[in-house]
């Protein structure tokens, strides 16, 4: 089933045919800001690799009986809308349980292609390595202020990694000199803050399990991520929760998610950041401000 939120009428069910049920896909915008796209998840058949456009109602991209270019099957990989190029990214995920690196770009006019990562069994589908190694269940979020996809965190299924990655197009690049404090997690939340011009990252499942109740901005002009204070520090963001940027309200509407153990209920949280002024970084000393003490 497909629901639609808006802050006058809450949730309501805007259709119930389309992408069969799932769990662990991406969504995005696209060019058209009344579009999105659908990429699949788990089904009850396994990892799917179907694509769909939702314009009011849903489109497949590939239509029965017809042949496409698409990623692999995946689920808990993570896709965004580049801005500055007009495309669509998607990267990593996991197939049948194997962790991918590789990054896909979409648009309407070229349709699916592979940028970098793991080799196919097609030679002819053969690309550099990404460099990020494989993952799944990162954060990916386009950030204006640098022009760049950002990625965060995620697992390869034996270890949560803590890492961040900028993609512009051609080439990823690590970013360093970081704090450790961010720390490895996985199914983190992220949106970029249009109003005060910074990317959020919000909770997610860290090493000692659980989820963690820490926010961090992404400031591109220090260029660190410096943890502060956020309206609900402390809430502790569930993994894998859907989170998007209401412009409209300048918040962030939360929902859902979960750890395999623990999964949440169907609560919406609005929470609004604080401007770019207002955060601190809690390695000099301001404990009490950003939450729970370090």
């Amino acid at each position: 089933d497909t629901w639609q939120w808006t802050k006058r009428q809450g949730w309501s069910l805007t259709v119930t045919d389309g992408p069969t049920a799932r769990a662990a896909h991406a969504l995005t915008t696209t060019v058209d800001p009344g579009t999105l796209l659908l990429f699949g998840g788990t089904t009850a058949e396994g990892d799917a690799q179907d694509a769909w456009l939702w314009t009011g109602s849903w489109r497949a991209l590939c239509e029965p009986g017809t042949t496409c270019k698409t990623p692999p099957a995946r689920s808990g990989h993570a896709m965004v809308f580049d801005a500055e190029r007009k495309r669509v990214v998607l990267v990593g995920g996991a197939s049948s349980g194997v962790a991918l690196e590789d990054t896909w770009e979409w648009s309407l006019e070229t349709g699916w292609n592979k940028r970098c990562g793991t080799p196919q069994a097609d030679a002819a589908e053969s690309r550099p390595p990404c460099g990020f190694g494989a993952r799944f269940d990162h954060a990916l979020v386009f950030d204006p202020s640098l022009g760049a996809g950002l990625m965060v965190g995620g697992s390869d299924g034996r270890r949560i990694v803590g890492d961040t990655w900028t993609w512009s197009g051609n080439v990823w690049r690590k970013l360093g000199n970081l704090p450790d404090a961010l720390g490895p997690r996985t199914g983190s939340a992220a949106g970029f803050d249009a109003q005060h011009g910074f990317t959020i990252l919000a909770g997610g499942e860290t090493e000692k399990g659980g989820s963690s109740p820490e926010v961090w901005a992404y400031l591109a002009s220090s260029k660190q991520w410096i943890r502060g204070l956020w309206l609900g520090d402390g809430f502790a963001v569930p993994a894998n929760a859907a989170f998007a940027y209401d412009s409209a309200s300048g918040a962030f509407l939360l929902h859902g998610g979960g750890l395999v153990t623990e999964l949440a209920g169907t609560t919406t949280l609005v929470a609004r950041s604080v401007s770019q002024s207002e955060y601190c970084d809690c390695t000099r000393g301001c404990a009490k401000v950003c939450g729970s003490a370090q």
